[in-house]
C-alpha cells in the first residue's frame, strides 16, 4: 500500500505522486527501455552483491534487484563520476576538502548572500514561522544551512545519484588500489594507508545505506532511481539531503507531498533535521556538525547565520515555541 505522503527526491521533467493511489507492482514498471552492461557486478563482487541485496529484499524482488544492478547507464562508471570517486578516495581527500571549504567561505559570506538570505526569509517568513513553532529553530540557522548547501537552492546537482552511490560501495578497492600504484600516499598532506583502509571502512559502510534507501524509496514511490540527481557526494534537492537523512524529511506547506526540491518543504526539513541532532540540548554548532562533520563547514554556517541574524532575520514577536 502507498503512502499518503510521498518523500520526492528527484530534479526530472516527470514527479512520481501517487498521494492517494496505488502504486505499481513493479519498481521497473515506469522505467524506460535500458541497455544492459557486459559489467556483472554480481559475479565481479559477490559478496558486496549479496550484502546489498539482504538490505532491501523486502520491498524489492530478486528480479527487479537484478534489472537495476545491470543496467549499463548506472553501473559503467564516465570520467566525470570517475573523477569524484577518486576524489572521495584519494589520501588527499579530507586535506583537499578542508581548502576547498576553506577557499568557498567568501564566495558564500559576503554582502550579497546575506542580502539574498534576508530577501529568502522575508519572501518564505511564513514557512519559517511555522517551523519555529514546531521545531524552536531559528530562522538565520536555517538560511544559513540553505545557503551553504545549496545557494537558497540555486545549485542542486547533476550527478546521478544512483551512479555516485554504485561507484563508492563496488569500485572503492579497485581505485584506492590504482591511488596505491601511482604514489598517492607519498604525496604531502596524505594519510596513512592505514589510516585510509579505516575511512573506507566507514565510506562503503555509509554507501551502502544510502544506496539500499535510495532504491527502497524508488520502490516505495514508483520512481526510476537512475533519474536521481543530486551532488557529487551524493546529497539531493535544495537542503542537500543524502537518501539515509529522508526519514527528516517533512511537509512544509501542508500539501501532502514531501519534495525537497520546493522552498517550504527543505525549509520544514532542516528545521526537523537540526532539532533532531542535539539542536536545544547541545546547541547549533553540534547539530551543524551532524550536517557535516567537516569544522570549516561549522565555522562558515555559523558565520553566516550570526551575521544575517544582525540583518533582522529573526523570530517575530508572537512566534512562539514550545518543546513537547
Amino acid at each position: 500500500m502507498c503512502r499518503n505522503v510521498l518523500v520526492t527526491l528527484l530534479v526530472v521533467a516527470t514527479s512520481f505522486f501517487f498521494g492517494n493511489g496505488s502504486c505499481a507492482d513493479s519498481l521497473t514498471a515506469l522505467v524506460s527501455p535500458y541497455e544492459s552492461s557486459p559489467v556483472d557486478l554480481k559475479s565481479k563482487y559477490p559478496d558486496k552483491y549479496r550484502l546489498l541485496y539482504e538490505q532491501v529484499k523486502k520491498r524489492i524482488s530478486k528480479e527487479e534487484f537484478d534489472t537495476l544492478m545491470s543496467r549499463k547507464e548506472g553501473i559503467e562508471l564516465d570520467e566525470r563520476h570517475k573523477s569524484k570517486l577518486i576524489l572521495i578516495v584519494s589520501p588527499r581527500s579530507l586535506e583537499i576538502q578542508k581548502q576547498q571549504h576553506i577557499a568557498v567561505i567568501p564566495l558564500k559570506v559576503n554582502a550579497q548572500t546575506l542580502k539574498d538570505g534576508l530577501a529568502f526569509f522575508q519572501e518564505y517568513e511564513a514557512v519559517f514561522k511555522s517551523a519555529y513553532e514546531q521545531t524552536g529553530v531559528l530562522p538565520a540557522d536555517i538560511v544559513a544551512i540553505l545557503n551553504w548547501e545549496s545557494g537558497l537552492g540555486k545549485r542542486r546537482g547533476t550527478y546521478s545519484i544512483f551512479k555516485i552511490f554504485v561507484a563508492q560501495y563496488f569500485y572503492l578497492d579497485e581505485i584506492e588500489k590504482e591511488l596505491f600504484d601511482k604514489g598517492a600516499y607519498e604525496q604531502p598532506g596524505a594519510m596513512t594507508r592505514q589510516d585510509a583502509m579505516k575511512r573506507m571502512v566507514k565510506l562503503r559502510k555509509r554507501s551502502l545505506s544510502n544506496l539500499s534507501q535510495l532504491l527502497m524509496q524508488a520502490k516505495n514511490m514508483n520512481f526510476d532511481p537512475l533519474s536521481v540527481k543530486g551532488s557529487w557526494g551524493g546529497a539531493i534537492g535544495i537542503p542537500q539531503f543524502m537518501p539515509s537523512s529522508m526519514k527528516f524529511a517533512r511537509d512544509g506547506d501542508n500539501n501532502g507531498i514531501i519534495d525537497l526540491n520546493t522552498i517550504p518543504d527543505a525549509i520544514a526539513s532542516v528545521a526537523f533535521f537540526l532539532k533532531s541532532h542535539g539542536y536545544h540540548e547541545k546547541g547549533n554548532l553540534y547539530a551543524f556538525r551532524r550536517y557535516n562533520p567537516e569544522a570549516v563547514y561549522v565555522q562558515g554556517v555559523a558565520l553566516y547565520s550570526s551575521e544575517i541574524e544582525k540583518m533582522d532575520v529573526k523570530p517575530r514577536t508572537g512566534w512562539s515555541y514550545s518543546p513537547r
